[in-house]
């Protein structure tokens, strides 16, 4: 699946993958631009840590990203935590489950089943969401990533999103 929005090409690839596989599939989205002349600015990758167990390929995963200049925007445990700083201050330990049922008692239209969500219902607490994300970032440096929980990288993409195509960048 492709969307566009003037400047910004966002390939999305369909299945759950682990954090490998999606570098891997990302490195060979890449090669086959390259290879048709139509390189990529940035690629991206973003992933879940997951919680309770840790994907067991994510450190080779984010060797591999670094090694083909390759940015990650991983969450932990899941994507979900950062929809969760839209709304709230998360400061403690979160499995994916609790993230995912938090989530889905706040006003975005979340739900579990679906994994589908409101993005306009967020829009408006993008700034608190990035601060929020900012102090867990700050508790856990020198930590692995597999012991940042909670925190999540995804305001670099989103901010790398927006340098792009300014504050109102539309996917069609």
């Amino acid at each position: 699946m492709s969307f566009r929005a003037s400047t910004i090409r966002i390939e999305v690839f369909s299945g759950r993958g682990e954090p490998y596989g999606v570098v891997e599939k990302a490195m060979a989205e890449a090669a086959r631009a390259a290879a048709n002349g139509d390189e990529y600015d940035e690629v991206w990758c973003v992933f879940d840590v997951e919680a309770p167990r840790a994907h067991s390929r994510l450190a080779p995963a984010l060797a591999l990203a670094a090694r083909h200049d390759i940015r990650c925007a991983i969450s932990n445990p899941c994507f979900e935590v950062y929809l969760l700083l839209h709304y709230e201050e998360l400061t403690a330990y979160l499995t994916s489950s609790e993230a995912s049922r938090r989530l889905e008692q706040h006003p975005c239209g979340y739900s579990l089943r679906g994994k589908q969500v409101d993005f306009e219902a967020l829009r408006p607490g993008r700034a608190e969401a990035f601060g929020r994300a900012a102090r867990p970032e700050g508790l856990h440096l020198g930590k692995p990533v597999v012991a940042r929980n909670p925190s999540t990288s995804v305001p670099g993409l989103v901010t790398a999103l927006v340098s792009h195509n300014g504050p109102h960048f539309s996917i069609q």
